[in-house]
């Protein structure tokens, strides 16, 4: 399964924009771990294009093709950006002007297929070339220093004037800028629930992604219902019934609003099981799974259920929602039946069986003797059992093994008072 960890890390005011900072993330689980370091600016602005479009940042066009946004071949998440279609001859341009607070550097990754040595993308920092890349070249990342002030980041794709390579374009995606005043463009907030759909109990994590404006956000989100926080971007909430978050995210200058639906679905009460006779039996119709002291018993999801061992047992319930209940009460069954074949008073065979199987018994008192054969859900199959006064003496019945799926299935023999309950295995 998946699950979301969430780290908040407060800076101090005093840390300088552009501070770099090493996160060292360990995971353990038993005898595996996992470790992980990310290196991360302080002040870090970064353009994913995971908008959909260019509304991030005062994005600026050039050129005789404007580039554009595909959900094709990211590097990372689902978009990046490509160039135009151009003719030969002509230019792509993409462009972005930042007042850059202290010195720092440029990183992107790029792609290129185009006609080798002919065709370029190329980067630009204040009208100077930093670099340009033609041919196949894969996504790789680049960096480029960056000194303070008003600056001007340029990707061009340009062709010559003959010849066509690969496919005749460029491509880029996770810019990290260096710092700045703000990160540009239109003020933006994007909420999301992870995940968006509990059971009742559960929790789900709140987030607000804003963007845009001039970077000093503030939060507040309404209906306080079931938050910790209402006033950061990623409150938990607890809610108890279905319901709809708006985030509101101002910079101070704008506004801007979001919504997100948290789908809470209800809980099935705890069941209560009782024993009767040689079964065990939950008040709840459906969605039972039997466990003991080592888990789920596999297969064991009836109403009813027979023990083939003496154990502590006990029952959750599932629901259409997936929702699980309470365990019920347990309970300590002690299983009185014959697992191994005894041969002084009972037989079965074949074992495993296929076609058909025999029941031999030598009686020492007559009386009633009912043979029935069950699921390990405990379900009784019909047509596979028999009932009959027997005389002292040696019987043998004989059942077949039509319509009978393979698997494991519990054969169970009453007599006299007692019951015996032999594992059958048909193929």
């Amino acid at each position: 399964e998946t699950k979301t960890a969430l780290f908040n890390v407060t800076v101090s005011g005093a840390v300088q924009p552009g501070t770099s900072v090493d996160l060292t993330v360990v995971l353990e689980s038993g005898e595996y771990s996992a470790e992980k370091t990310f290196y991360l600016t302080i002040g870090l602005i970064l353009e994913d294009f995971e908008t959909g479009d260019f509304s991030s940042f005062p994005w600026q066009f050039g050129g005789n093709g404007n580039w554009i946004i595909t959900a094709t071949g990211a590097y990372e998440g689902a978009y990046c950006s490509k160039s135009g279609s151009i003719g030969n001859s002509e230019t792509s341009e993409l462009m972005v002007t930042m007042e850059v607070l202290s010195a720092d550097s440029i990183s992107f990754f790029r792609k290129v297929s185009s006609e080798e040595d002919y065709d370029y993308l190329e980067f630009y920092i204040d009208g100077v070339l930093m670099g340009e890349w033609s041919g196949e070249e894969g996504w790789s990342k680049v960096s480029f220093p960056v000194g303070p002030g008003n600056r001007t980041f340029k990707w061009v794709y340009s062709k010559d004037w003959y010849v066509t390579g690969g496919s005749d374009c460029a491509w880029i995606d996770y810019i990290v800028f260096p710092p700045v005043t703000g990160s540009g463009g239109t003020l933006s907030v994007n909420a999301t629930a992870t995940p968006a759909v509990i059971c009742q109990g559960e929790s789900s994590q709140l987030n607000a992604y804003a963007s845009g404006g001039n970077g000093n956000y503030s939060f507040q989100w309404t209906p306080p219902t079931g938050l910790n926080n209402t006033t950061i971007p990623n409150p938990i909430a607890t809610p108890t019934a279905t319901i709809t978050y708006t985030v509101t995210v101002s910079d101070g200058a704008d506004v801007v609003t979001d919504q997100v639906t948290v789908t809470v679905h209800p809980v099935p009460e705890t069941p209560i099981i009782q024993q009767i006779d040689d079964y065990l039996y939950s008040n709840a119709v459906d969605g039972n799974h039997w466990y003991n002291s080592n888990g789920p018993v596999q297969g064991a999801t009836g109403q009813i259920f027979y023990p083939t061992a003496t154990d502590y047992y006990y029952v959750i319930v599932t629901n259409t929602y997936g929702c699980e209940s309470n365990p019920s009460n347990s309970i300590y069954f002690v299983f009185t039946g014959m697992e191994e074949l005894d041969s002084r008073w009972i037989r079965v065979y074949p074992n495993p069986a296929s076609d058909f199987w025999y029941v031999e018994m030598q009686i020492e008192e007559a009386g009633e003797v009912e043979v029935s054969l069950s699921g390990l859900s405990g379900k009784t199959i019909p047509g596979y059992g028999d009932t009959r006064i027997l005389e002292t003496g040696l019987h043998r019945m004989v059942f077949p093994a039509d319509g009978l799926k393979p698997g494991i299935y519990l054969l169970q023999i009453r007599m006299n008072g007692s019951i015996r309950t032999i594992k059958l295995v048909i193929y």
